[in-house]
Formats: C-alpha cells, structure tokens, sequence
C-alpha cells in the first residue's frame, strides 16, 4: 500500500514537471497574418498657362494630362488653369517658383536676357523646318549642354518640357512687296533677337504677352504682328489683319519651356516616378509641338476662308533679310560671350545639332 502511494507520488511530480516545461516552452509559430496593401494617396498638381482653354496650348496640355492620369492608375492628377487664372502669363517660372502653381508654362521670348543660352533657340531663320523639328533641337540642346542645364538649375525648378511653337508668320493690315515696306510699321515681336531683328528690317518691334495682341490690333495701335499659328488660332487674330505672310525659314521659332515645382515633383510617389519621367522631357515636347503643328493648315484654310490674303513672302524680300538675321544671331552669341557665358558655343552646338537632325 505504501508503494503504491509512493509510485503515485512519483508520478505525479512527473506530470507536474512536464506540464511546467511545456508551458514555458515557445508556443507553435502560427502564420502571419497578410498584409494590407500600401494605400497610396493620389497627388493633384496644378498647372498654369497664359491661352484659352480650348485653343491648340489647352487641347495639348490637356491630352498631356489624360495620359498622366491613365498611365498612373489616376493617382498623379494634373488639372488645368488657362487663360493665367493663377497669376500674369509671363510670370510662370515665378509661379511655378513659389508654389502657386506645379507646374507652368513660360516663353522664353517674355523672359528675354533672363536665359541668354536657351534663349539662343529664337533667333531669326536659324532653319527649323516647323515645330517638331525646333522641338527636338531644343531638347537635345537641353539635354547635351551643361551650360543650358546650369541656367535652368538656378531658378530652382524642374524643366520637364522645352518645346517650339512653331512656324511664325507675319501679319499686317498692309500688302508687303518688298523690304522697305516693312518701315515704320509697329510689329508685336517676341522679346531678345526677335526684336533686333523686327527693328533692323526697319519696323518698330513692340513686346507684349499674346492675349494683349487682340485689343492693340483692333485699336490700331499695332500694325502688325508675328507669332506662331496655335497662337494665331488660339488669339483669333485671323479677324484682324488681312495679309499673313509666311517664311520658307520662319520668322522665328518661338520656344516654350514647362518648368516645376522641386517640392511638387517629390510628392510624386516613387511607384510612378518613372512613368511621370517618361512622359517628360523629349515625349511632352513632342506631343506639344505635334498639335501646334497640326493646327497650321487648318488655321491657314480659316484665315483664307475669312477673305485674308496668306502667302510666302516674296523670295527678294526674304533673301534680303538672311544676312540680316545671321547678323543679329552672331552679334547676339557674341554678346553672351562677353558676359562670360557660353553665347558662340551654344550657338555652334545648335548648329552641329541641326546638321545632325535634318528634320
């Protein structure tokens, strides 16, 4: 009986013990449970501009933003503010600076001296076929030249976009026959060798922002204008004058640069960091230029079918003004020079990029 209990005993502290080493052990790993998916917010960004809304610069901006959109599953939103409802059209770059805006359009003819290397892309007949092809020069200006991409880093912005607005006609309430008929007449000009080169033909330039262009025209303030056809289109300045002059060089080839916000393009999620690059840069200047250049002939069909008169100017008149012009563009790269800037070798690089692209 005595054993039988001592037997009980024993087994007893036994179990006690394996109960007290099982219970501290570490309990069975069970599995994780799965976790949620990032949630990532979606990020609105404004942007400015200076035309209507649903001229060739609307239609091109907001194609531009449709595809944002789609291609970052509607998380990266950029909405449209024509017709500079956030501040003055030629104050984007400062806009887009402060933050009012995300991202802004500027022209670099409304900011002349203030980027004498870009500003190397607007001189007068440099050769540019039409808008894509300037648009392509300028960017792979932009894109092989440390001495653009300085001026540009120092406004403390983004370039996201450099593109022309392609070919720049003439207009005026006068016939043009020859060169001296340009004397005296008051020409809205783009800003920097635009304007030397409208004065030394013997007019007298007049810078001013596009919407401005309407109301100078109509009170005859102005005798004249020149500026790309999106514009022409957008501004309706076919009502106008009745003779528009076109160029087997061009006028001039306005440029246009898309700049942004530093702190606006860092709220970009990473995710879609890359797919918002490729959608920058060379593909928006193209995109761009491609409806710019699109609306020419229809613009021209709209002027000729209000009872305007649209030609090439005479050959005479244009093979006079080449040398000008030459002049003015190697005056002007010599002026940089002086300022300690890049002004020749710019000039020489854009030179050796069109021998390089053609078209």
């Amino acid at each position: 009986m005595l054993n039988w209990k001592r037997t009980g005993l024993l087994l007893l502290i036994v179990c006690l013990m394996v109960t007290m080493v099982v219970g501290c052990s570490a309990p069975a790993s069970q599995p994780a449970a799965p976790s949620e998916e990032e949630v990532i917010e979606p990020v609105e960004l404004k942007m400015h501009f200076q035309d209507p809304p649903h001229g060739p610069m609307g239609t091109a901006f907001q194609k531009w933003a449709d595809e944002v959109a789609a291609k970052t599953d509607g998380i990266v939103k950029v909405t449209l503010y024509p017709s500079a409802t956030l501040g003055p059209g030629p104050k984007g770059i400062e806009l887009a600076q402060d933050g009012i805006s995300d991202i802004s359009w500027a022209s670099i003819g409304l900011y002349a001296g203030r980027f004498p290397l870009t500003e190397t892309l607007i001189a007068p007949m440099l050769g540019f076929k039409d808008g894509r092809h300037a648009s392509k020069i300028g960017w792979k200006l932009y894109e092989t030249s440390g001495d653009v991409q300085k001026e540009w880093a120092e406004t403390g912005t983004k370039v996201i976009g450099l593109m022309s607005g392609g070919e720049t006609p003439l207009g005026t309430f006068k016939e043009i026959k020859s060169l001296d008929d340009f004397k005296g007449l008051k020409m809205r000009s783009l800003g920097g060798t635009p304007t030397e080169f409208t004065k030394q033909i013997g007019a007298v330039p007049a810078v001013m922002p596009p919407p401005e262009m309407y109301q100078q025209l109509e009170k005859k303030v102005l005798d004249g204008w020149s500026i790309d056809w999106q514009a022409v289109q957008g501004f309706k300045l076919t009502e106008i004058t009745p003779y528009i002059y076109r160029f087997n060089t061009s006028f001039y080839h306005s440029m246009h640069v898309i700049v942004m916000n530093e702190d606006s393009y860092a709220k970009i999620p990473d995710k879609y960091k890359e797919t918002f690059d490729s959608l920058c840069g060379d593909y928006f200047s193209q995109l761009v230029a491609n409806v710019y250049d699109d609306c020419t002939e229809p613009t021209i069909k709209a002027a000729e079918d209000s009872g305007n008169t649209v030609a090439f100017l005479p050959e005479d008149v244009e093979a006079q003004m080449a040398p000008i012009a030459e002049q003015v563009i190697n005056d002007y790269a010599k002026a940089v020079d002086a300022k300690g800037l890049a002004g020749t070798k710019t000039l020489e690089l854009i030179k050796e990029l069109l021998k390089q692209n053609p078209q």
